[in-house]
């Protein structure tokens, strides 16, 4: 019998970037099986190109609003009669529409009320020690291989993609002979992050030697004027589709940034990237750093978070990393 594996990534860029080495290793493991991944539209363009997949689809976002539109696409989910599926996010409205799916083998993490009576089988996630996101992933790969060697995230670029790049980067005057930097201040608040006047500083100080690309998300407003008003030629704000943003990391000497997707998917495509980073736990390097290139984390110190965050991620602003440390790290990397 032919597996059919049902891979679900319902969350941000960065978890799916990450989810690659497993969707490789299940490929690996199972060459001949159809394999899908179920991922929400607006992060599946990481996913082009890549070799290990048959199908992409997209997920329902009205399975959160409503039990009738959950059952509707248990239905058009069991077309497809997939005989395993990855969970690696539990959500309850997951749980019970891969349940009502008649996938028979259902694979996840947490104990919660809705994996039990689903009846799914629960693998352990325990940061205690901690261990990269990516490795706990590979964790359902080594259900079927415990020998299973694990891959590096990765995106993979046409030819025609690769050309591409270069024709946006020129397309907005940047000079693709020389060195570029990335810069990436937003983060959605999901992740510690330093502060926008630290990060107006860098781009500042480093646009007198370098070429500076600052990505900026489509809502991030405040972001993007405070940029505006540096007056320097060899500063372009972006604000590309998430395609194009990857093609414009392939080009980069370097991204700075903290964790975020952005970082992972510079990673994935071989970029050179220095990060920021918060000691606890669920937010350290340790789980969240970048895999497969040239980088460097720069970690606040645990006394600072204690004092300064009070162990609340969300609050931190990173501040005891100075824009001159950051600034010598970065031309020690360039150079």
């Amino acid at each position: 019998m032919i597996e059919k594996i049902l891979v679900v990534r319902q969350d941000r860029v960065g978890d799916v970037v990450l989810m690659t080495p497993l969707l490789e290793s299940l490929r690996n493991i199972f060459p001949k099986a159809f394999i899908a991944v179920y991922v929400r539209e607006a992060v599946s363009s990481i996913l082009k190109n890549n070799p290990h997949i048959n199908e992409i689809i997209f997920v329902n976002e009205n399975i959160y609003k409503s039990k009738k539109e959950l059952f509707k696409e248990s239905l058009r989910l069991r077309k497809y009669h997939f005989t395993k599926a990855i969970i690696p996010l539990p959500e309850k409205e997951i749980a019970y529409l891969t349940f009502l799916s008649a996938i028979p083998k259902r694979f996840t993490f947490s104990r919660k009320p809705f994996n039990l009576i689903t009846f799914s089988k629960i693998l352990n996630k325990s940061y205690n020690p901690p261990r990269h996101e990516f490795d706990y992933m590979m964790d359902f790969a080594r259900l079927f291989d415990k020998n299973i060697s694990s891959p590096i995230p990765k995106i993979y670029l046409t030819d025609d993609e690769i050309n591409k790049s270069k024709n946006i980067l020129i397309e907005i005057g940047i000079d693709i002979s020389k060195p570029i930097i990335g810069i990436n201040p937003g983060s959605g608040g999901s992740v510690p992050n330093w502060s926008l006047e630290n990060y107006l500083k860098l781009t500042e100080k480093l646009s007198n030697d370098f070429q500076i690309i600052v990505n900026i998300g489509s809502n991030e407003l405040e972001l993007k004027n405070e940029m505006s008003k540096i007056k320097n030629k060899n500063i372009f704000i972006v604000t590309p589709k998430l395609r194009d943003l990857i093609l414009i990391c392939s080009n980069l000497k370097l991204l700075v940034s903290s964790s975020t997707g952005t970082m992972h998917i510079a990673a994935a495509l071989g970029t050179s990237t220095l990060t920021f980073y918060c000691p606890l736990k669920v937010c350290s390097p340790k789980v969240w750093g970048a895999l497969g290139n040239f980088s460097t984390n720069i970690v606040a110190s645990e006394t600072f978070c204690n004092d300064i965050c009070i162990n609340n991620s969300r609050q931190c602003t990173l501040s005891e990393i100075s824009v001159e440390s950051v600034y010598q790290n970065i031309l020690n990397l360039v150079n």
